[in-house]
């Protein structure tokens, strides 16, 4: 049985869809398994040893539909949801299944305040694949990569790595504070970061001077699962970082704004895992949470959520942890 499975991005997204797969490869015989993403995306699972074929597109899965009307494909799970693989489903003459993305709770959460949790997503991603009876296996995320990289000279023998990017102004740690969380530390800290947070790390480096080690904009997301492998703490802000640092069981901490765990997107550790993971974040805000993505600027101009989380309390927290 061929089945293509579906998710466009992002890298925390499409890495929750890993505990899934695994158990879709591992519990059924006869299957094979293709997974379609953007190019920019594809090291998540270039090395993956559980899916058959890899397909990737820039932007639309409109750009490979001959190819893929090619395969015969006699089952999609859409792991994505939205009009881009709506289109795929209504145009791919085959059988497909989706999941509950529990917006409308979401929206209640937001309005009410009644943090009341939904289940992870990479849980629910389990849903589109009822039909072949799977049933997750507690091991958390997957990410595999190959091991040997040429910049082991830049980095510390211990050092912690910081996550700082985030898509919305309001799921970022304030940039002042990583810069005195930063020169607080006991330890050397690797910034990482995209293109969009490249000016914020080449400052946070200016700043802090040799203490820090700049990568924003500058490596792969391989070479930064590397970096937060041979570390020994992260730290990361909701986003795609914080789930490859879970997908590596690492120690870490994960800082929260407008967002909350509740919302099903926290990182998701193997059942049996000892890992230490803390959220470091404010809950006597009232305010919060205020989006299910996040906010270019405070919508009520003070942005409590996180200037409340001071960079003392935060390299106390590390100090604790690597003890």
């Amino acid at each position: 049985m061929k089945i293509l499975i579906v998710r466009l991005s992002s890298i925390g997204d499409i890495l929750l869809t890993t505990p899934m797969v695994r158990c879709l490869f591992q519990q059924n015989t006869d299957i094979e398994i293709h997974f379609l993403t953007k190019k920019i995306y594809k090291d998540l699972y270039l090395h993956n040893p559980y899916i058959h074929k890899l397909w990737t597109v820039d932007k639309s899965p409109k750009e490979l539909f001959d190819l893929l009307l090619k395969e015969n494909f006699d089952f999609l799970i859409d792991l994505h949801k939205n009009f881009r693989s709506l289109w795929l489903k209504a145009n791919l003459p085959v059988e497909f299944a989706s999941f509950p993305k529990k917006n409308i709770k979401k929206y209640i959460m937001i309005k009410t305040k009644n943090r009341k949790p939904i289940s992870n997503v990479a849980l629910r991603y389990f849903k589109a694949a009822k039909n072949f009876n799977i049933s997750y296996d507690g091991q958390g995320l997957d990410f595999f990569f190959p091991m040997i990289y040429n910049f082991d000279n830049y980095l510390s023998p211990q050092f912690i790595a910081f996550a700082i990017g985030g898509t919305y102004f309001t799921k970022k740690y304030p940039l002042e504070y990583v810069v005195e969380f930063c020169k607080l530390s006991t330890l050397p800290v690797v910034i990482l970061g995209g293109e969009s947070e490249k000016n914020e790390g080449e400052y946070i480096s200016e700043q802090v001077g040799d203490k820090v080690i700049n990568f924003c904009g500058k490596l792969s997301i391989r070479e930064s699962a590397y970096v937060l492998n041979n570390s020994q703490l992260v730290i990361s802000n909701d986003t795609g970082m914080m789930h490859l640092a879970a997908a590596l069981h690492k120690p870490m901490i994960s800082i929260w704004g407008n967002t909350v765990p509740e919302f099903g997107m926290y990182p998701l550790y193997p059942k049996n895992c000892d890992t230490i993971n803390v959220y470091f974040q404010n809950n006597k805000i009232p305010c919060r949470p205020c989006s299910k993505l996040g906010y270019s600027k405070c919508p009520k101009k003070h942005f409590d959520c996180m200037m409340s989380l001071n960079p003392a309390e935060l390299n106390n927290l590390c100090y604790k942890m690597l003890q």
